[in-house]
């Protein structure tokens, strides 16, 4: 058994380095060493433009939701050599997958397009005081009001928070389920 990359594999992964030997300036990465704006300032900003204008945020998400289809292994040298650099491009790795297999039609056409063209960034609303990164411990709660949900509690440590557009939130949903259940999430 072979675990090692294909030649189309390994000639991608060539042309992504290239990329980034031709993008990836100093002033960039000064940027986000120096941490303003969450290191996703302007600099960033313009990279993650041209990313997304190559296809390769979300590359192996369907292509009717404005992905290429590629392969997951795409993906994963996408990501792998722009975090050689400390440089996050992939998107959002728990939310897009978990639109994409739970979410409803209109959810997948409003999110997907848009966190394929680094507009849409999600927060990851887990942590909390009291239950820290236990989630069978979470006490945020989300009440059925009509149509809605109200949302109550505290969320801490939450990461992309601080440049987000957009929260992924757990959320107790049946105070009455056993502690590993009747927990929800919402966009």
């Amino acid at each position: 058994m072979d675990f090692g990359y294909s030649a189309e594999q390994e000639a991608f992964r060539q042309e992504v380095r290239d990329f980034i030997a031709e993008n990836v300036s100093q002033e960039l990465l000064d940027e986000m060493e120096a941490g303003e704006e969450g290191g996703r300032g302007p600099e960033y900003r313009a990279l993650i433009k041209k990313v997304a204008d190559l296809g390769w945020i979300g590359i192996s998400w369907p292509k009717e939701y404005g992905g290429q289809s590629g392969s997951r292994m795409d993906q994963y040298i996408v990501e792998e050599e722009f975090m050689r650099l400390g440089i996050g491009v992939g998107g959002a790795g728990s939310g897009a997958p978990a639109i994409l297999a739970a979410g409803t039609e209109e959810q997948k056409q409003h999110f997907i397009p848009g966190m394929i063209r680094g507009e849409i960034i999600f927060a990851l609303g887990f942590t909390e005081p009291q239950a820290g990164a236990d989630l069978a411990g979470l006490q945020c709660r989300a009440v059925r009001d009509g149509d809605e949900f109200v949302i109550n509690g505290q969320k801490m440590y939450t990461s992309a928070a601080h440049y987000a557009t957009h929260i992924y939130m757990m959320c107790r949903t049946d105070p009455d389920a056993p502690r590993h259940r009747g927990i929800s999430i919402f966009l």
